[in-house]
């Protein structure tokens, strides 16, 4: 087919002729190579552009989804969640809108008289955030451990989170 933009007259050759006569014509042969050959590249080309798109949201989606694996599989699945306090009921359930993030929830006992609630949300989606949320958790869950003043354990880790947003 044809869009021209211009008004402009068309000339109709029967295939026979044109195969015949004028495209034995070098120039015309080698036009018809040279345009041919343009439109296979331009073709080639946008053909690559969405084979990468589609394989960068493969791509996408595969890290997606092992986050969202990491994420689920981070939350305390035991019930009761805190069996040494039978007075306390705490569950937890996550949903993710569209994207999976650093969402974080963890109990633990910290001795006879103490828990431990975490809950947070790691800026930034998808493995990054995930992975930093893991790692959080479990410097946090290692450092509640110590026998240090809470208010210690807490300054700590603010000073251990701030140093690595920076970096």
């Amino acid at each position: 087919y044809v869009i021209a933009s211009a008004p402009t007259q068309i000339a109709a050759i029967p295939a026979e002729q044109f195969w015949n006569k004028f495209a034995l014509i070098p120039g015309v042969s080698r036009n018809l190579m040279r345009l041919f050959a343009q439109r296979m590249r331009r073709q080639n080309e946008t053909i690559r552009h969405a084979l990468e798109q589609e394989l960068r949201l493969a791509q996408m989606q595969k890290e997606l989804n092992q986050a969202r694996h990491i994420q689920l599989h981070m939350l305390p699945h035991i019930e009761p969640l805190l069996p040494e306090y039978p007075q306390l009921e705490v569950t937890a359930s996550m949903d993710a809108a569209k994207d999976v993030g650093g969402d974080l929830f963890d109990a633990m006992a910290l001795d006879d008289d103490r828990v431990a609630l975490m809950v947070g949300d790691v800026s930034g989606k998808g493995m990054a955030a995930a992975l930093f949320m893991v790692k959080a958790l479990t410097v946090i869950r290692t450092e509640l451990r110590l026998p240090l003043p809470l208010e210690e354990i807490m300054e700590s880790e603010m000073k251990y989170l701030n140093a690595y947003e920076k970096s």
